[in-house]
């Protein structure tokens, strides 16, 4: 049990910086699929510490790490160990390869869809407000809380400050999100 706590967690240590030896090394420098015969006589493998385990428990040997690439854009590594030293054959690189293209094309469809998403709420929230604001012109208390509202939802905030100039006093006109309610509640 001793031996594990040495050992970091990858949601404590998400981050590595691989030795230039490494594959991931070699393969941030390249861009290339890396494949390594025996990992165990790398020395950037035993000298980091978040990559030793994959050596010392695990019991890795061949390596296999294959650039995720978008327009020669490194996008990220799938990487493959075995416990014996035995090469990848040709044929299983190339479906690798395959499998890291593939990859990209999900991560570029989450991107696409979440830049939509988030086009589809700021054409929601204009709308939402050009309706309130055409609804009732004459008032624009109403146009201001929906346009306070809608950006406290947006971009998450505790709370969203109309506040308009008379003379050389601020005076709060409108006023939403989360806090606003509980500052109601204490103010005199």
């Amino acid at each position: 049990m001793a031996r594990r706590a040495n050992i970091p967690k990858r949601d404590r240590a998400p981050l590595i910086r691989p030795a230039a030896d490494t594959g991931l090394g070699r393969v941030l420098k390249t861009k290339q699929v890396v494949q390594i015969a025996d990992i165990q006589r790398v020395p950037g493998y035993a000298a980091n510490p978040v990559q030793a385990p994959i050596v010392q428990l695990a019991g890795a040997r061949t390596m296999l790490s294959v650039p995720m690439l978008k327009e020669q854009e490194l996008l990220g590594v799938i990487e493959f160990y075995r416990t014996d030293v035995r090469p990848f054959t040709n044929k299983q690189i190339e479906l690798v390869k395959n499998f890291a293209a593939q990859a990209v094309i999900a991560i570029e469809n989450t991107r696409l869809l979440n830049e939509l998403r988030e086009s589809l709420d700021r054409q929601t929230a204009t709308a939402d407000i050009l309706r309130v604001i055409a609804g009732r012109p004459e008032d624009s208390k109403r146009a201001l809380d929906t346009i306070a509202e809608t950006a406290s939802r947006m971009f998450d905030t505790a709370n969203v400050n109309f506040r308009r100039l008379e003379g050389n006093v601020l005076r709060m006109v409108s006023s939403a999100g989360p806090s606003v309610s509980k500052l109601r509640e204490v103010a005199p």
